[in-house]
């Protein structure tokens, strides 16, 4: 099963972001010190997540789509989002090539 956003993007539909703040996207440009950290390298998913969600929901959710994949999506041109990214060995993170946060918030 694809994600969501991938049917979204593949049939041109129309996403709708809510946010309750008045500058929509304000965290994410804040995120990795302005530069946006994009995704980790590795997941630990019995250390890196929190949640009140019994723990099969979180295993289900990162089954549904691997780092990979995200990766894959988010630097594919034709059918992602065409997004050149990085990785930091340092922070074990994947940051936008060009450092700059306002290339993901556009």
């Amino acid at each position: 099963m694809e994600p969501a956003v991938t049917q979204a993007v593949a049939h041109w539909m129309q996403v709708t972001v809510l946010e309750r703040t008045p500058e929509a996207g304000k965290k994410i440009l804040m995120s990795g010190g302005s530069r946006c950290n994009v995704l980790p390298l590795k997941v630990d998913i019995q250390a890196d997540f929190f949640s009140e969600s019994p723990p099969h929901a979180v295993r289900a959710v990162f089954a549904s789509w691997s780092l990979v994949a995200c990766r894959e999506w988010l630097e594919d041109r034709q059918s992602g989002v065409g997004l050149a990214l990085s990785e930091e060995e340092a922070t074990a993170k994947l940051f936008p090539t060009s450092n700059s946060s306002k290339e993901v918030c556009v």
